[in-house]
Protein backbone atom coordinates (compact mmCIF):
# COMPACT_ATOMS: atom_id res chain seq x y z
CA UNK A 1 0.00 0.00 0.00
CA UNK A 2 1.43 3.35 -1.01
CA UNK A 3 1.70 6.38 1.27
CA UNK A 4 -0.91 8.23 -0.79
CA UNK A 5 -3.38 5.39 -0.24
CA UNK A 6 -2.68 5.45 3.48
CA UNK A 7 -3.19 9.21 3.56
CA UNK A 8 -6.46 8.88 1.66
CA UNK A 9 -7.75 6.20 4.02
CA UNK A 10 -6.83 8.36 6.99
CA UNK A 11 -8.39 11.50 5.46
CA UNK A 12 -11.72 9.79 4.71
CA UNK A 13 -11.78 8.28 8.20
CA UNK A 14 -11.15 11.69 9.75
CA UNK A 15 -13.94 13.30 7.71
CA UNK A 16 -16.42 10.62 8.79
CA UNK A 17 -15.31 10.97 12.42
CA UNK A 18 -15.63 14.75 12.31
CA UNK A 19 -19.08 14.53 10.73
CA UNK A 20 -20.20 12.14 13.46
CA UNK A 21 -18.82 14.34 16.24
CA UNK A 22 -20.61 17.37 14.74
CA UNK A 23 -23.91 15.43 14.52
CA UNK A 24 -23.94 15.80 10.74
CA UNK A 25 -26.55 14.13 8.57
CA UNK A 26 -24.67 14.10 5.24
CA UNK A 27 -21.19 14.41 3.73
CA UNK A 28 -20.77 15.77 0.19
CA UNK A 29 -17.70 15.18 -2.02
CA UNK A 30 -18.06 17.59 -4.95
CA UNK A 31 -15.79 17.88 -8.03
CA UNK A 32 -15.60 21.15 -9.98
CA UNK A 33 -13.55 22.31 -12.97
CA UNK A 34 -10.53 23.57 -11.01
CA UNK A 35 -11.53 22.73 -7.46
CA UNK A 36 -12.91 20.06 -5.18
CA UNK A 37 -15.18 20.66 -2.18
CA UNK A 38 -15.97 18.60 0.88
CA UNK A 39 -19.08 19.87 2.63
CA UNK A 40 -20.87 18.58 5.71
CA UNK A 41 -24.57 19.14 6.49
CA UNK A 42 -24.95 20.11 10.15
CA UNK A 43 -28.36 20.99 11.58
CA UNK A 44 -29.76 21.09 8.06
CA UNK A 45 -27.22 23.55 6.62
CA UNK A 46 -24.21 22.65 4.44
CA UNK A 47 -20.90 23.87 5.85
CA UNK A 48 -17.45 23.80 4.28
CA UNK A 49 -15.29 20.88 5.34
CA UNK A 50 -11.52 20.42 5.07
CA UNK A 51 -9.73 21.90 2.06
CA UNK A 52 -8.61 19.22 -0.40
CA UNK A 53 -7.04 19.34 -3.85
CA UNK A 54 -8.84 17.86 -6.87
CA UNK A 55 -6.38 14.94 -6.84
CA UNK A 56 -7.06 14.27 -3.15
CA UNK A 57 -10.79 14.58 -3.76
CA UNK A 58 -10.76 12.02 -6.56
CA UNK A 59 -8.79 9.63 -4.36
CA UNK A 60 -11.37 10.11 -1.58
CA UNK A 61 -14.21 9.34 -3.98
CA UNK A 62 -12.47 6.11 -5.01
CA UNK A 63 -11.92 5.19 -1.35
CA UNK A 64 -15.59 5.75 -0.47
CA UNK A 65 -16.62 3.61 -3.45
CA UNK A 66 -14.30 0.84 -2.26
CA UNK A 67 -15.73 1.02 1.26
CA UNK A 68 -19.28 0.75 -0.07
CA UNK A 69 -18.49 -2.21 -2.36
CA UNK A 70 -19.07 -0.30 -5.60
CA UNK A 71 -17.34 -0.98 -8.90
CA UNK A 72 -14.43 1.49 -8.87
CA UNK A 73 -13.76 0.91 -12.58
CA UNK A 74 -17.20 2.24 -13.52
CA UNK A 75 -17.48 6.02 -13.37
CA UNK A 76 -20.14 6.95 -15.93
CA UNK A 77 -23.35 5.66 -14.29
CA UNK A 78 -24.98 6.30 -10.90
CA UNK A 79 -24.22 3.78 -8.15
CA UNK A 80 -25.55 3.22 -4.65
CA UNK A 81 -23.86 1.49 -1.74
CA UNK A 82 -23.67 1.13 1.99
CA UNK A 83 -20.92 1.34 4.63
CA UNK A 84 -21.03 0.17 8.23
CA UNK A 85 -18.61 2.05 10.47
CA UNK A 86 -17.93 1.74 14.18
CA UNK A 87 -16.84 4.86 16.08
CA UNK A 88 -16.24 4.11 19.73
CA UNK A 89 -19.28 2.14 20.87
CA UNK A 90 -21.51 3.57 18.12
CA UNK A 91 -22.35 1.71 14.92
CA UNK A 92 -23.05 4.01 11.98
CA UNK A 93 -24.90 3.05 8.82
CA UNK A 94 -23.72 5.18 5.87
CA UNK A 95 -25.87 5.25 2.71
CA UNK A 96 -23.72 6.24 -0.26
CA UNK A 97 -24.87 7.67 -3.59
CA UNK A 98 -22.51 8.34 -6.50
CA UNK A 99 -23.47 10.25 -9.65
CA UNK A 100 -21.27 11.16 -12.64
CA UNK A 101 -20.94 14.90 -13.30
CA UNK A 102 -19.15 16.93 -15.96
CA UNK A 103 -16.01 17.11 -13.82
CA UNK A 104 -16.03 13.69 -12.16
CA UNK A 105 -18.01 11.60 -9.74
CA UNK A 106 -19.95 13.33 -6.97
CA UNK A 107 -20.57 11.42 -3.75
CA UNK A 108 -23.19 12.04 -1.08
CA UNK A 109 -23.09 9.99 2.11
CA UNK A 110 -26.11 9.94 4.43
CA UNK A 111 -25.20 9.16 8.06
CA UNK A 112 -27.67 7.07 10.05
CA UNK A 113 -26.89 6.71 13.75
CA UNK A 114 -29.47 4.34 15.18
CA UNK A 115 -28.47 5.07 18.77
CA UNK A 116 -28.98 8.83 18.43
CA UNK A 117 -32.41 8.86 16.81
CA UNK A 118 -35.29 9.86 19.07
CA UNK A 119 -38.18 7.39 18.78
CA UNK A 120 -40.27 8.50 21.77
CA UNK A 121 -42.97 11.13 21.32
CA UNK A 122 -42.37 12.33 24.88
CA UNK A 123 -38.83 13.37 23.88
CA UNK A 124 -39.92 15.44 20.87
CA UNK A 125 -40.62 18.58 22.88
CA UNK A 126 -44.13 18.75 21.45
CA UNK A 127 -46.66 21.23 22.85
CA UNK A 128 -49.28 19.45 24.96
CA UNK A 129 -52.06 19.93 22.40
CA UNK A 130 -50.02 18.42 19.55
CA UNK A 131 -48.80 15.55 21.72
CA UNK A 132 -52.38 14.70 22.71
CA UNK A 133 -53.62 14.86 19.13
CA UNK A 134 -50.83 12.64 17.79
CA UNK A 135 -51.26 10.11 20.60
CA UNK A 136 -54.99 9.94 19.89
CA UNK A 137 -54.27 9.20 16.21
CA UNK A 138 -52.04 6.29 17.25
CA UNK A 139 -54.93 4.72 19.18
CA UNK A 140 -57.39 4.67 16.27
CA UNK A 141 -58.56 1.26 15.01
CA UNK A 142 -58.49 2.37 11.38
CA UNK A 143 -57.87 5.33 9.09
CA UNK A 144 -54.91 7.00 7.41
CA UNK A 145 -52.40 9.13 9.31
CA UNK A 146 -50.32 11.20 6.90
CA UNK A 147 -46.86 12.55 7.68
CA UNK A 148 -45.81 15.27 5.24
CA UNK A 149 -42.91 17.58 4.57
CA UNK A 150 -39.90 17.96 2.29
CA UNK A 151 -36.97 15.54 2.23
CA UNK A 152 -34.94 15.79 5.43
CA UNK A 153 -37.75 17.27 7.51
CA UNK A 154 -37.82 14.38 9.99
CA UNK A 155 -41.16 12.95 8.92
CA UNK A 156 -39.84 9.37 8.88
CA UNK A 157 -38.60 9.73 12.46
CA UNK A 158 -42.00 11.08 13.51
CA UNK A 159 -43.75 8.18 11.82
CA UNK A 160 -41.43 5.69 13.52
CA UNK A 161 -42.12 7.33 16.89
CA UNK A 162 -45.86 7.00 16.32
CA UNK A 163 -45.42 3.30 15.58
CA UNK A 164 -43.52 2.91 18.85
CA UNK A 165 -46.69 4.14 20.59
CA UNK A 166 -48.59 1.07 19.38
CA UNK A 167 -49.30 -1.98 21.51
CA UNK A 168 -47.06 -4.11 19.34
CA UNK A 169 -47.36 -7.13 21.63
CA UNK A 170 -51.04 -7.52 20.87
CA UNK A 171 -51.29 -6.37 17.26
CA UNK A 172 -49.60 -7.24 13.98
CA UNK A 173 -47.60 -4.29 12.65
CA UNK A 174 -46.01 -4.17 9.19
CA UNK A 175 -44.06 -1.59 7.22
CA UNK A 176 -43.02 -1.19 3.59
CA UNK A 177 -39.97 1.07 3.25
CA UNK A 178 -37.38 2.37 0.79
CA UNK A 179 -35.02 1.74 2.45
CA UNK A 180 -35.49 0.44 6.00
CA UNK A 181 -33.71 3.20 7.93
CA UNK A 182 -34.02 1.95 11.51
CA UNK A 183 -34.95 -1.43 12.94
CA UNK A 184 -38.20 -1.21 14.91
CA UNK A 185 -38.81 -3.91 17.53
CA UNK A 186 -42.06 -5.77 17.02
CA UNK A 187 -42.52 -4.51 13.45
CA UNK A 188 -42.21 -6.69 10.33
CA UNK A 189 -40.29 -4.35 8.02
CA UNK A 190 -40.24 -5.01 4.28
CA UNK A 191 -37.75 -3.18 2.01
CA UNK A 192 -39.01 -2.53 -1.50
CA UNK A 193 -36.99 -3.99 -4.38
CA UNK A 194 -38.21 -2.46 -7.65
CA UNK A 195 -35.71 -4.49 -9.70
CA UNK A 196 -37.48 -7.63 -8.48
CA UNK A 197 -40.95 -6.16 -8.80
CA UNK A 198 -41.42 -5.52 -5.08
CA UNK A 199 -43.02 -2.06 -5.15
CA UNK A 200 -44.88 -0.22 -2.39
CA UNK A 201 -48.20 -1.29 -3.90
CA UNK A 202 -47.26 -4.95 -4.41
CA UNK A 203 -45.79 -5.28 -0.91
CA UNK A 204 -48.85 -3.62 0.65
CA UNK A 205 -51.15 -6.06 -1.16
CA UNK A 206 -49.09 -8.97 0.15
CA UNK A 207 -49.32 -7.59 3.70
CA UNK A 208 -53.13 -7.71 3.51
CA UNK A 209 -52.82 -11.52 3.38
CA UNK A 210 -50.75 -11.47 6.61
CA UNK A 211 -53.61 -10.57 8.99
CA UNK A 212 -52.30 -7.05 9.78
CA UNK A 213 -53.64 -4.54 12.28
CA UNK A 214 -51.36 -1.63 11.37
CA UNK A 215 -49.55 -0.97 8.09
CA UNK A 216 -46.91 1.67 7.41
CA UNK A 217 -46.45 2.51 3.74
CA UNK A 218 -43.22 4.44 3.41
CA UNK A 219 -44.45 6.86 0.76
CA UNK A 220 -47.48 7.50 -1.46
CA UNK A 221 -45.61 8.03 -4.71
CA UNK A 222 -48.46 7.55 -7.16
CA UNK A 223 -52.19 7.20 -7.52
CA UNK A 224 -52.09 3.39 -7.37
CA UNK A 225 -50.38 3.35 -3.97
CA UNK A 226 -52.63 6.12 -2.65
CA UNK A 227 -55.78 4.27 -3.73
CA UNK A 228 -54.45 1.11 -2.09
CA UNK A 229 -53.76 2.95 1.18
CA UNK A 230 -57.36 4.18 1.17
CA UNK A 231 -58.67 0.66 0.58
CA UNK A 232 -56.49 -0.77 3.37
CA UNK A 233 -57.76 1.82 5.84
CA UNK A 234 -61.40 1.37 4.85
CA UNK A 235 -61.15 -2.39 5.45
CA UNK A 236 -60.40 -1.84 9.13
CA UNK A 237 -56.67 -1.14 9.32
CA UNK A 238 -54.67 1.78 10.67
CA UNK A 239 -52.31 3.11 7.99
CA UNK A 240 -49.30 5.36 8.58
CA UNK A 241 -47.80 6.84 5.45
CA UNK A 242 -45.82 9.75 4.01
CA UNK A 243 -46.56 12.22 1.26
CA UNK A 244 -44.44 15.00 -0.21
CA UNK A 245 -46.49 18.13 0.38
CA UNK A 246 -45.64 21.54 1.79
CA UNK A 247 -48.41 21.77 4.38
CA UNK A 248 -51.11 19.66 6.00
CA UNK A 249 -53.90 21.24 3.88
CA UNK A 250 -51.64 20.85 0.85
CA UNK A 251 -51.40 17.11 1.54
CA UNK A 252 -55.17 16.75 1.17
CA UNK A 253 -55.05 18.66 -2.12
CA UNK A 254 -52.15 16.48 -3.27
CA UNK A 255 -54.21 13.33 -2.68
CA UNK A 256 -57.00 14.80 -4.80
CA UNK A 257 -54.50 15.66 -7.52
CA UNK A 258 -53.19 12.08 -7.78
CA UNK A 259 -56.67 10.67 -8.20
CA UNK A 260 -58.17 9.95 -4.77
CA UNK A 261 -61.89 10.75 -4.88
CA UNK A 262 -63.03 13.39 -2.35
CA UNK A 263 -65.56 11.11 -0.63
CA UNK A 264 -62.95 8.34 -0.29
CA UNK A 265 -60.42 10.80 1.10
CA UNK A 266 -62.92 12.12 3.64
CA UNK A 267 -63.80 8.61 4.78
CA UNK A 268 -60.21 7.48 5.21
CA UNK A 269 -57.88 10.32 6.32
CA UNK A 270 -57.92 10.63 10.11
CA UNK A 271 -55.12 13.15 10.51
CA UNK A 272 -52.26 14.94 8.79
CA UNK A 273 -48.99 15.97 10.43
CA UNK A 274 -46.76 18.37 8.50
CA UNK A 275 -43.37 19.34 9.85
CA UNK A 276 -40.11 21.19 9.36
CA UNK A 277 -36.83 21.10 11.27
CA UNK A 278 -35.55 24.43 12.60
CA UNK A 279 -32.11 24.96 14.07
CA UNK A 280 -32.07 25.24 17.85
CA UNK A 281 -30.44 28.30 19.38
CA UNK A 282 -27.19 27.70 21.24
CA UNK A 283 -28.09 28.37 24.90
CA UNK A 284 -24.53 29.49 25.64
CA UNK A 285 -24.56 32.52 23.36
CA UNK A 286 -28.10 33.45 22.30
CA UNK A 287 -29.06 37.07 22.88
CA UNK A 288 -32.44 38.70 23.49
CA UNK A 289 -33.81 40.95 20.72
CA UNK A 290 -36.96 42.79 19.71
CA UNK A 291 -37.97 41.55 16.24
CA UNK A 292 -38.37 44.33 13.67
CA UNK A 293 -42.03 44.17 12.54
CA UNK A 294 -41.15 45.79 9.22
CA UNK A 295 -39.00 42.77 8.32
CA UNK A 296 -41.79 40.25 8.96
CA UNK A 297 -44.68 39.03 6.79
CA UNK A 298 -48.14 40.20 7.99
CA UNK A 299 -49.08 36.78 9.39
CA UNK A 300 -45.94 36.75 11.54
CA UNK A 301 -46.51 40.33 12.74
CA UNK A 302 -50.05 39.53 13.90
CA UNK A 303 -49.02 36.34 15.69
CA UNK A 304 -46.01 37.94 17.39
CA UNK A 305 -48.24 40.68 18.78
CA UNK A 306 -50.38 38.00 20.45
CA UNK A 307 -47.43 35.91 21.62
CA UNK A 308 -45.20 38.52 23.21
CA UNK A 309 -41.60 37.53 24.00
CA UNK A 310 -38.80 37.57 24.83
CA UNK A 311 -37.24 36.52 21.54
CA UNK A 312 -33.63 35.57 20.86
CA UNK A 313 -31.20 35.61 17.96
CA UNK A 314 -27.95 33.66 17.38
CA UNK A 315 -24.52 35.08 18.21
CA UNK A 316 -21.93 32.31 17.82
CA UNK A 317 -19.37 30.86 20.21
CA UNK A 318 -17.00 27.91 20.62
CA UNK A 319 -19.85 25.69 21.84
CA UNK A 320 -21.69 26.01 18.52
CA UNK A 321 -18.65 26.46 16.23
CA UNK A 322 -19.62 30.07 15.65
CA UNK A 323 -23.01 29.31 14.06
CA UNK A 324 -25.24 30.37 16.96
CA UNK A 325 -27.18 27.13 16.68
CA UNK A 326 -26.76 23.65 18.09
CA UNK A 327 -29.20 20.85 17.31
CA UNK A 328 -32.67 21.10 15.80
CA UNK A 329 -36.30 21.16 16.85
CA UNK A 330 -39.41 20.25 14.87
CA UNK A 331 -42.30 22.58 14.16
CA UNK A 332 -45.62 21.07 13.16
CA UNK A 333 -49.06 21.44 11.72
CA UNK A 334 -51.53 18.88 13.05
CA UNK A 335 -54.78 18.72 11.07
CA UNK A 336 -57.70 16.62 12.28
CA UNK A 337 -60.33 16.96 9.53
CA UNK A 338 -63.79 18.03 10.74
CA UNK A 339 -66.97 18.53 8.71
CA UNK A 340 -65.81 21.96 7.56
CA UNK A 341 -62.53 20.57 6.24
CA UNK A 342 -64.37 17.73 4.52
CA UNK A 343 -66.69 20.17 2.75
CA UNK A 344 -63.64 22.13 1.59
CA UNK A 345 -62.05 18.91 0.30
CA UNK A 346 -65.11 18.31 -1.88
CA UNK A 347 -64.61 21.78 -3.38
CA UNK A 348 -61.00 20.91 -4.21
CA UNK A 349 -59.85 24.48 -3.53
CA UNK A 350 -56.59 24.74 -1.56
CA UNK A 351 -57.47 28.15 -0.14
CA UNK A 352 -60.80 26.81 1.13
CA UNK A 353 -59.11 23.76 2.66
CA UNK A 354 -56.52 25.98 4.37
CA UNK A 355 -59.21 28.30 5.78
CA UNK A 356 -61.29 25.36 7.03
CA UNK A 357 -58.22 23.76 8.63
CA UNK A 358 -57.48 26.92 10.62
CA UNK A 359 -61.13 27.14 11.63
CA UNK A 360 -60.82 23.55 12.88
CA UNK A 361 -58.03 24.68 15.22
CA UNK A 362 -54.92 23.88 13.18
CA UNK A 363 -51.88 25.99 14.02
CA UNK A 364 -49.82 26.73 10.90
CA UNK A 365 -46.14 25.87 10.61
CA UNK A 366 -45.32 29.56 10.95
CA UNK A 367 -47.43 29.95 14.09
CA UNK A 368 -46.04 26.81 15.72
CA UNK A 369 -42.51 27.93 14.89
CA UNK A 370 -43.11 31.38 16.40
CA UNK A 371 -44.37 29.70 19.58
CA UNK A 372 -41.05 27.85 19.73
CA UNK A 373 -39.25 31.16 19.18
CA UNK A 374 -41.22 32.70 22.05
CA UNK A 375 -40.00 29.82 24.24
CA UNK A 376 -36.41 30.74 23.35
CA UNK A 377 -35.80 27.52 21.44
CA UNK A 378 -35.11 29.06 18.04
CA UNK A 379 -35.00 32.45 16.34
CA UNK A 380 -37.69 34.26 14.38
CA UNK A 381 -35.27 34.42 11.45
CA UNK A 382 -34.86 30.65 11.48
CA UNK A 383 -38.61 30.09 11.73
CA UNK A 384 -39.18 32.25 8.66
CA UNK A 385 -36.42 30.40 6.78
CA UNK A 386 -37.95 26.97 7.23
CA UNK A 387 -41.71 27.61 7.31
CA UNK A 388 -42.57 30.04 4.53
CA UNK A 389 -44.42 28.16 1.78
CA UNK A 390 -46.03 29.07 -1.52
CA UNK A 391 -49.74 29.84 -2.03
CA UNK A 392 -50.36 26.47 -3.69
CA UNK A 393 -49.11 24.43 -0.72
Amino acid sequence: MSISEEQTIKAVSEIINRAFQDRASDIHFEPFEDDFAVRIRIDGVLQRGPEVSPEEGRAMVKRVKQMSAMDTEVNDVPQDGRIFVKIGDRKLDLRVSVVPTQFGERVTTRILDRQSVCLALDDFGLPEDHLGQIRALCQLPNGIVLSTGPTGSGKTTTMYAMMMELDREHCAVFSVEDPVEYVLPGVSQIPIRPAKGVTFARAARAILRQDPDVVMIGELRDGETAQLAVQVSLTGHLVFTQLHAGTAPGALKRLLDIGVEPFMLNQSVAGVISQRLARKLCPACRTAVDPNPDMLPPAAQTFLEKTGGPFFEPVGCDECRGTGYRGRIAVHEVLIPDDGVKRAVVSGDIAAIRTAAKAAGMRTLLEDGLLSAARGLTSVTEVLRVTLVGPSE
